[in-house]
């Protein structure tokens, strides 16, 4: 049955496809009956949104198809070095074979709560041995955006079915913001000056 009540939930969800889309959401309704006529209109929306897709010739893509074309179109022309292994990470984590329509704001929180667990090189101790760090909320951000990019791309450019695009801005983390830290001029170049 594609009605569920999650266990931290006092609201029915609906989780539903029609061929290889996938439709889901709370219906922010308690009672089942209600639930249920709200799904059937949910799926009648859902079938018209199926029927446009395949007019306009868009085709499902999934996520690996698309960072790979991505990267071989735009990204290794762009300075960053690093964006190669940001693709990397970001398929690893919400998989090779995820369909670009099956990436919504439940697959971009996870993303960011995996990401988040992140950690990079920092330096040598004492003895020798390689010390790590979590990576800054800035490095989770600019993994946000790249997957932000990849997926506007796709649909702008390769006419690539999104159906509904994640709210980006709801998932970015609070930046810390540094000090600016001010030079002093050493006291023998201040009395000289």
């Amino acid at each position: 049955m594609s009605l569920y009540r999650p266990k931290r939930s006092p609201f029915w969800h609906y989780d539903f496809r029609i061929d290889s889309y996938r439709f889901s959401g709370s219906t922010k309704l308690r009672h089942e009956d209600d639930a249920a006529r709200f799904e059937e209109a949910r799926k009648a929306d859902a079938q018209i949104i199926v029927d446009r897709i395949r007019a306009a010739g868009a085709e499902p893509l999934t996520f690996k198809a698309a960072c790979d074309r991505w990267w071989s179109t735009h990204g290794s022309r762009l300075a960053d070095a690093k964006i190669k292994s940001a693709l990397e990470r970001l398929v690893e984590i919400i998989g090779a074979r995820t369909y670009l329509h099956d990436i919504n704001d439940d697959v971009v929180s996870r993303m960011v709560e995996e990401r988040s667990k992140d950690v990079r090189r920092d330096h040598v101790d004492d003895k020798g041995r390689q010390l790590y760090r979590p990576i800054t909320p800035t490095t989770v951000n600019r993994s946000i955006d790249l997957l932000r990019r990849v997926m506007r791309r796709a649909r702008d450019n390769w006419n690539a079915a999104i159906i509904r695009e994640p709210v980006w801005k709801k998932h970015k983390q609070k930046e810390i913001k540094r000090p600016v830290r001010e030079i002093e001029l050493a006291p023998q170049i201040r009395t000289v000056a």
